[in-house]
């Protein structure tokens, strides 16, 4: 993104917009697997005065959508003849970076140190990697921690890093927050004089999860059976 910011100033001047929609079009389609005729709906949110791209807040499992699919992305934006250099530095970075994240996932105990440093192998390529493209700037508290060797600390350790993983957590609140707003009446449902402090906001969402959990467990289909 950093690259795309650069992108961004350069063409103020003439197709912004059409940067900015071919952007969208292309995460929508090619990033997070929708269609040309059921695109997801994803926009590139710019700062005042489109100086440049705002903070972006992604989820856990869109974050993985966007870093394993971001080649096409990449290849638009440094699509110059001059850009070439950039690109081939974003593409070399994603080929340490994915790699070493997705063996950091796997769900099976580290059995020995040979995986171990197989990741910081590559976290090592793909930290200096950054560092030269970006600098201090790009110093994360995660880049900190996978950089400085923690991690794989923490592997010698405990073997595992998947047994910790908040995904399931994030799921859920995901899931949440999709059903708030497509589900439910976000809170709508009571009389136009109601007090605030007698709105439920979660009632219906809870409601929707309840009937969810009753038939994945299978007691739905018993009370069903029972009742007929």
């Amino acid at each position: 993104m950093i690259g795309a910011k650069l992108h961004l100033k350069k063409r103020i001047g003439s197709s912004l917009s059409n940067f900015v929609a071919d952007v969208e079009r292309k995460v929508s389609q090619q990033i997070l697997g929708g269609t040309q005729w059921r695109q997801k709906q994803w926009r590139l949110p710019l700062k005042e005065g489109c100086e440049g791209i705002a903070p972006i807040s992604l989820s856990n499992s869109r974050t993985r959508q966007f870093m394993n699919n971001l080649e096409p992305l990449i290849s638009y934006i440094f699509q110059d003849p001059e850009d070439e250099e950039q690109h081939n530095d974003w593409m070399e970075l994603l080929s340490y970076y994915n790699p070493a994240m997705e063996l950091l996932r796997k769900p099976t105990e580290f059995t020995d140190e040979e995986d171990i440093e197989e990741f910081q192998t590559m976290i090592d390529s793909f930290y200096e990697k950054w560092m030269y493209m970006v600098g201090r700037n790009g110093i994360t508290n995660y880049v900190h921690m996978l950089g400085s060797g923690h991690i794989m600390h923490y592997l010698m350790v405990h073997r595992n890093l998947y047994k910790f993983s908040q995904q399931n957590w994030e799921s859920l609140n995901e899931k949440m927050k999709v059903t708030y707003f497509w589900n439910t009446q976000r809170g709508g449902n009571y009389r136009k004089n109601t007090p605030d402090n007698e709105r439920v906001y979660l009632l219906s969402i809870l409601k929707i999860f309840q009937r969810e959990l009753l038939w994945l467990s299978g007691i739905g289909d018993d009370l069903f059976n029972a009742a007929t």
